[in-house]
């Protein structure tokens, strides 16, 4: 899938995905939130989505959208997948 959409993330049983601030080094502040998924326009892309975030933070414009990898090591768990040692827990 080239650019996902909230849709495709919701199908694939996503509820969040992460927003990062650009790093310190490149303009932004490197904060980072967890948006519902529940709460965006169905049709909107992952690359739209990233040129439209503002930080919170720092208020710079733009950032790396991706999954939300604390919820999705919590899917694993509660599922009784194995996850590595260090991975992030809720």
């Amino acid at each position: 899938m080239s650019d996902p959409t909230v849709a495709d993330w919701i199908a694939e049983g996503e509820a969040t995905i992460a927003i990062f601030c650009s790093p310190p080094n490149r303009d932004g502040c490197g904060h980072s939130a967890v948006v519902r998924l529940a709460t965006l326009d169905p049709r909107m892309t992952r690359s739209r989505l990233a040129r439209r975030a503002v930080c919170s933070a720092c208020g710079g414009r733009g950032g790396q959208v991706m999954r939300d990898m604390a919820a999705h090591y919590e899917r694993m768990r509660a599922a009784g997948m194995p996850v590595l040692d260090g991975y992030p827990q809720t």
